[in-house]
């Protein structure tokens, strides 16, 4: 069944799981899917304590390639198989419903392992992008992630001021040309001193979060950072 038109189908059939297509009843991802990601790509341990992406030997890459400017990140999953294809449709086919899963694996990770955490932040993306896709996810997902816990959301003070080229067809080093100054904060003083989580999708190299964790440091805030996936690193 093609995706595309799947909303127009749920009218006068059953809806289906988004990842395997068997019936599912008021949600997108049916129970053994669910459990199926939850005991095969979930990061529980062995992770890095600075990074929170899985490697092997004894130095995290992605850490020894980028000195990072927050406190620590988390992921929920490992990016691949249907955790990848979570992110897929919800980012590239619009299933905004998604926010709902992803906020909730999410919150359950935020109670876990952070400290008290003041706001929350969503990675901004250009408004020529926002309007090309019609919406931005870490919006959704930062306002579903707040609703959730209480915690307030300002998704107005950290924009981005640089229409960058996709990271994905970048290498590592490329990645850190094309984010170079690319946030601003519109109220420097707004969060000194308080405890921020900047959230975003996926982590890959990491530059992107970085790149936004720095410009909050400077101005005096304490920024932890959390995704809802991330990437096996590669040395680009």
């Amino acid at each position: 069944m093609h995706k595309l038109f799947k909303p127009f189908i749920d009218l006068i059939a059953p809806p289906l799981c988004i990842l395997c297509e068997n019936p599912v009843k008021d949600k997108l991802i049916c129970v053994n899917c669910e459990n199926e990601i939850d005991r095969n790509l979930a990061i529980k341990k062995n992770f890095c304590l600075k990074c929170g992406g899985i490697f092997e030997g004894n130095r995290c890459p992605r850490c020894r390639d980028t000195k990072f400017s927050f406190e620590f990140n988390r992921s929920v999953y490992i990016y691949d198989g249907k955790v990848k294809q979570i992110v897929e449709d919800f980012k590239y086919n619009k299933f905004k419903k998604l926010s709902d899963f992803i906020a909730g694996r999410m919150q359950e990770l935020l109670a876990r392992e952070y400290p008290k955490i003041h706001v929350l932040i969503p990675i901004p993306i250009h408004p020529t992008r926002k309007r090309e896709r019609g919406f931005s996810q870490t919006e959704l997902i930062a306002k579903k992630l707040s609703s959730l816990t209480g915690i307030n959301c300002d998704c107005e003070n950290l924009i981005r001021i640089k229409h960058t080229k996709s990271q994905a067809t970048l290498t590592r080093k490329e990645r850190k040309s094309n984010l170079k100054d690319a946030f601003k904060l519109i109220e420097p003083s707004r969060f000194r001193n308080q405890n921020v989580l900047l959230i975003d999708d996926v982590m890959t190299t990491g530059i992107t979060m970085n790149e936004a964790a720095k410009i909050l440091k400077k101005h005096g805030a304490r920024v932890y950072t959390i995704t809802f996936a991330i990437a096996f690193y590669q040395n680009l």
